[in-house]
């Protein structure tokens, strides 16, 4: 009886929405398909499909790490208007070109640093990242690079003197009762900004739902509505799609995306969001992983709106 309650609940509640119950159909098909660990859905104050192969597992959620990163700061942010604005990061950057880099550019990944080709086998990414070269003028090109989060990590701890998870763990995860989580350190004991958080797929989950409430969750607000607009605009007129920590598809998705397929993906016109993990066995690249990554799903979904 609970079970036919809970689905003549999802079915009423989905069918006054673009996203309807056959889109979920469609959609958790693909996920399965696709291998996937944990797929969850949730629209409108109901979460509507709960798959989690692994529900005491702390997934490894790779890149939407810089999507918490870009969210500890605008939580800092809400203290302090101006820190986006802040250039100068460094005592070794100032009176250089690098002195015009701003918090602002890092998170659009606009600063004009790139990613060595072997950035991953320099494992004191912080202090190696200050040294990277800027190829290009900033606050105009984007280029996707970790040493941009790692810088902004960097910063984090050093204008704080307390790291990026010391502000995660205070902004977000004990106000949200989130306790099962770790982040990965460089070979100085740093925070991996870039891509070291694990945390279990349900808690993951309530923050993509504060995203989609516009920075609130269980009542709280965690950020403010325009701060969440910010994080999910593109400002560059490169075309890459890109805004702050967040990829941006078209008007309707943001999303954070990580290696082999993690996705924390809102879409706020329908008050959506859609997690799906994958962690393979290692978190190694292979054709099998690569295939099941769900390339796709950005595109996928707007399909289904």
């Amino acid at each position: 009886m609970k079970y036919f309650f809970f689905v003549l609940l999802v079915t009423s509640h989905l069918a006054h929405a673009r996203f309807t119950q056959t889109d979920l159909q469609k959609l958790v098909a693909q996920s399965e398909f696709r291998d996937s660990d944990a797929l969850f859905v949730w629209q409108n104050g109901v979460l509507v499909h709960q798959f989690d192969r692994y529900p005491e597992q702390q997934y490894s959620i790779q890149s939407i790490t810089k999507s918490m990163t870009s969210l500890t700061l605008a939580c800092l942010a809400k203290t302090n208007p101006g820190l986006y604005d802040i250039n100068n990061l460094f005592p070794e950057w100032i009176n250089t070109p690098k002195a015009e880099i701003t918090v602002r550019m890092l998170l659009q990944m606009s600063s004009g640093i790139q990613d060595s080709p072997d950035f991953w086998k320099h494992n004191e990414y912080y202090d190696y990242s200050t040294t990277l070269p800027m190829v290009t003028t900033p606050g105009w090109v984007f280029s996707y690079a970790n040493a941009s989060t790692m810088l902004l990590g960097k910063w984090i701890q050093d204008s704080t003197g307390k790291p990026l998870s010391t502000h995660m763990k205070s902004c977000f995860f004990d106000p949200m009762g989130i306790k099962d989580w770790k982040i990965s350190k460089d070979s100085n004991g740093h925070d991996v900004a870039s891509g070291g958080l694990y945390l279990k797929a349900q808690d993951l989950m309530k923050i993509g739902i504060m995203l989609a409430q516009g920075g609130m969750f269980e009542n709280q607000t965690y950020l403010y509505r325009n701060q969440v607009m910010d994080l999910r605009t593109d400002h560059l007129k490169d075309g890459n799609g890109y805004g702050m920590g967040f990829w941006t598809w078209g008007k309707k998705i943001y999303y954070g995306e990580g290696f082999l397929g993690q996705f924390l993906m809102i879409v706020p016109r329908e008050g959506l969001v859609v997690l799906r993990l994958r962690n393979p066995p290692g978190m190694q690249w292979s054709p099998e992983n690569d295939l099941n990554w769900m390339h796709e799903m950005p595109w996928f979904l707007e399909n289904l709106l």
